[in-house]
């Protein structure tokens, strides 16, 4: 087998950082533009602030906005006869700190 040249070697790496490089950039503006095409502009807006609230990227903060909304519906589904699952009120906070972390994003999904 013929050995290739250390030159096309380089050659060759450069290329493939550079395919991974387009693919990390394409797949980013994939994420992206799939919350925007679901939300709308103030949605999205508000979703930004309440990430950048609580240090976590958009999709985790959208992720625990969903499951407590979910918990919430669940819940009051469920009616007062039903026992109570043991999980905390959604807009019950443990510290001072937590209640002003609470920016009310919350709210959004009161909005149906």
């Amino acid at each position: 087998m013929a050995q290739v040249s250390s030159q096309q070697q380089k050659k060759r790496r450069q290329q493939l950082r550079d395919a991974q490089r387009r693919r990390r950039a394409r797949l980013k503006e994939e994420n992206k533009s799939f919350l925007q095409i679901i939300l709308d502009e103030e949605l999205v807006q508000l979703l930004r602030n309440h990430s950048a609230r609580c240090g976590q990227p958009m999709h985790i903060a959208a992720a625990e906005l969903l499951y407590a909304r979910l918990r919430q519906l669940e819940r009051e589904v469920a009616g007062p006869g039903q026992a109570d699952s043991g999980e905390p009120d959604v807009r019950t906070f443990q510290t001072v700190e937590e209640r002003l972390m609470y920016d009310g994003q919350l709210d959004l999904f009161d909005r149906a």
